[in-house]
């Protein structure tokens, strides 16, 4: 062989050996893709870790439940609050029932003994009497009772609302930070380049490509739908020898000044205020005795607000207490029978007061079951 052939060949080996070396160097294109973050999804897409995160915390169930275990948490631990706060307006309407059912009987027995009636006719009265007192004592120790468990279970919700707003700011940081690494990835030159690559000879073909997946967007849509349950308003404050007061409106017209007091159990209006915006206790409505900050006890009305406004935010038939006339220089007071439908935080440096309303989560309704096409009979 001549000389010059044999160095020619000895090129093409060393081009071949070289080109074989540099194909072994690379790595394969599913494995840059890996070295990403990415995994397969299906067998024509790759997405980021986040989804799997973001559908786990979204889909995730009680073993008897259809709802995620934080929704199911504050749906429950408000819907006990409502119902021990029903069942003490109950008990409180029994007592004056009662108290004025014994009342009643006293009288009778006051009048038995001044017309001279029979030893049996007032022995059933003192029984009658006796009865409605035991009654009046169980209704007392239910009461107190249940007035003992509601501060508690008023924290509970107090919580829960913080750990439900919690979740969706973490998975909603989740789901930001995924699209943020989704752009990165679109504009990495050898993400393109795997891509383009494992596309090779698909021509006509469905093509490999870079997520988001539909799944994902379909679960920050739904994320957005929770968020949107959840309204929010900061309110100005104005303050006075350290109390901070604010504007409500009652009824829908009455603009009333109140003092933030979220010790209170109840809003409270003075008799001028409540004559003011046309307010009046019945002799029908229930009465309650009501401890002052410098340990008096008053007695005071309690009737219902249609509504009670402060901001953007409105609640509907509110319990509220007409203080006495003896009272008509306390100031009306914004207490818990408004603020506890809230979550609300006080900025006292900044003056300000938070409220975030949250609809309460409720299960996801199903699907309808899709109907059998009846077989026809031959």
């Amino acid at each position: 062989m001549p000389c010059r052939r044999r160095l020619m060949l000895f090129g093409a080996a060393i081009s071949v050996l070289a080109t074989s070396t540099s194909s072994a160097g690379q790595d394969p294109p599913d494995k840059v893709l890996k070295g990403k973050g990415l995994r397969k999804k299906g067998s024509y897409l790759y997405v980021l870790p986040g989804e799997r995160e973001l559908s786990n915390a979204l889909r995730r169930r009680r073993p008897a439940g259809k709802i995620s275990p934080v929704q199911a948490e504050l749906r429950d631990v408000t819907r006990r609050q409502e119902q021990a706060e029903a069942r003490l307006e109950q008990v409180e309407r029994d007592a004056d029932s009662l108290i004025e059912q014994r009342r009643r009987v006293h009288q009778d027995v006051q009048a038995a003994d001044r017309d001279g009636a029979s030893v049996d006719v007032r022995n059933r009265l003192i029984t009658t009497y006796n009865d409605v007192s035991d009654r009046l004592n169980q209704v007392g120790r239910e009461h107190e009772r249940i007035a003992e468990g509601l501060p508690r279970l008023r924290e509970d919700v107090a919580e829960a609302r913080e750990r439900y707003l919690q979740t969706l700011l973490d998975v909603r940081d989740l789901v930001d930070k995924t699209l943020e690494r989704y752009d990165v990835l679109k504009k990495d030159p050898a993400v393109k380049a795997a891509l383009d690559t494992l596309n090779d000879g698909r021509a006509g073909k469905r093509q490999i490509t870079l997520g988001p997946s539909p799944t994902f967007t379909r679960d920050v849509q739904k994320l957005a739908g929770l968020e949107k349950q959840i309204l929010s308003e900061t309110i100005e404050l104005r303050a006075r020898h350290g109390v901070f007061s604010l504007e409500a409106i009652i009824n829908g017209k009455h603009h009333v000044p109140m003092v933030l007091d979220t010790g209170a159990a109840l809003i409270c209006l003075p008799s001028a205020v409540a004559k003011r915006v046309g307010l009046k206790a019945s002799t029908t409505d229930p009465t309650i005795k009501l401890q002052l900050a410098d340990g008096r006890m008053v007695k005071a009305g309690i009737v219902r607000l249609k509504s009670l406004r402060v901001g953007k935010f409105k609640v509907d038939d509110v319990p509220c207490a007409l203080l006495p006339r003896s009272m008509s220089e306390a100031p009306p007071l914004l207490g818990q029978s408004f603020l506890r439908h809230f979550t609300y935080r006080i900025d006292s440096d900044g003056r300000k007061l938070t409220l975030r309303k949250f609809e309460i989560p409720t299960d996801e309704p199903q699907p309808p079951a899709k109907s059998k096409a009846k077989r026809r009979r031959r």
